[in-house]
């Protein structure tokens, strides 16, 4: 696995941001209006959705639920589940 470079975080940043406004504009939401439901102001949502702000688990859970979404369909990814065992042992330097 390849380190992930700024490009690599800056692009899914503002992938995940185009996916909460077209999900906002589906459920005919304003910014405000999905905002105040999460818990954020209007301008915090905007640079979500604007790709300039990293977001928190909590807060990304609290959009899909306000917007009746799957986790995987708002970030674009498969939530894949570990297969039972131990955990997996870090390298060390």
């Amino acid at each position: 696995m390849t380190p992930r470079t700024i490009r690599d975080t800056t692009e899914q940043r503002v992938a995940l941001g185009r996916r909460i406004r077209a999900w906002r504009v589906r459920r005919d939401l304003s910014q405000a209006g999905l905002a105040r439901l999460a818990g954020v102001t209007q301008s915090t949502l905007s640079n979500y959705e604007n790709g300039k702000r990293d977001l928190s688990v909590s807060i990304l859970i609290r959009i899909a639920d306000e917007l009746d979404v799957d986790l995987e369909d708002l970030t674009g990814r498969a939530i894949r589940r570990r297969r039972d065992g131990p955990p997996r042992e870090r390298m060390r330097d």
